[in-house]
């Protein structure tokens, strides 16, 4: 990037991060670095203030568009585009209406045999996005093989919403150095205290 940018130190300070890339990805796109670079084009980083009838306003003051698009990032709901029920008629989107949370951002309590990647407490933001969902493909698919060589019907996580578990994953995604500077880490002794999860397994008569 700095070798393609070498001609807009000012367009390269704005691209570059000054961090790991973590889950970043480590080069934009072939042209893309190369389209911010033409006369018709330019970046800004500033914050809107408010859109206007001709255009956004800005720090910088009122650039005027025929066209606006929006692109202002993921759906963090979590709740899928389609229905799911899981035990005694719950609903997922209503488990996760106010505030979704999943054991090790994987299984949601109620919901059989339902495995996700990157779901809700998922340190995504806390290093490479290929090395965490390596560990949870290997969770499911241990999962997988012991449901089909024991005769399992379905799996469960077994805890409540806001339970200790939860609040031990958030205590420590909140100590990384990603969050806070380690100046102010938090002592481990503050820690809650850990709890096992159990499964719910229905065997398949």
């Amino acid at each position: 990037m700095t070798l393609i940018l070498q001609d807009y130190l000012e367009l390269a300070s704005k691209l570059i991060p000054s961090f790991h890339p973590g889950c970043r990805r480590l080069t934009p796109g072939d042209g893309y670095l190369e389209s911010l670079q033409q006369p018709n084009c330019s970046l800004t980083t500033s914050p809107i203030l408010r859109i206007t009838e001709t255009g956004i306003l800005t720090p910088e003051g009122e650039s005027e568009f025929d066209l606006i698009v929006c692109a202002t990032g993921f759906d963090t709901t979590f709740i899928p585009s389609w229905k799911l029920v899981g035990l005694k008629g719950a609903m997922l989107e209503e488990r996760w209406k106010i505030d979704p949370d999943a054991f090790l951002a994987i299984m949601v309590d109620g919901m059989p045999n339902y495995f996700m990647f990157n779901g809700p407490n998922c340190p995504i933001s806390h290093g490479s996005v290929l090395r965490q969902v390596s560990w949870t493909c290997d969770f499911i698919l241990r999962w997988a093989r012991k449901i089909a060589e024991q005769d399992i019907k379905y799996v469960t996580a077994d805890f409540l919403p806001h339970s200790p578990l939860l609040a031990l994953q958030n205590f420590y995604l909140s100590t990384e150095n990603f969050l806070i500077p380690s100046s102010h880490k938090v002592d481990s002794a503050q820690a809650p205290i850990s709890l096992r999860l159990q499964y719910l397994v229905s065997r398949i008569p």
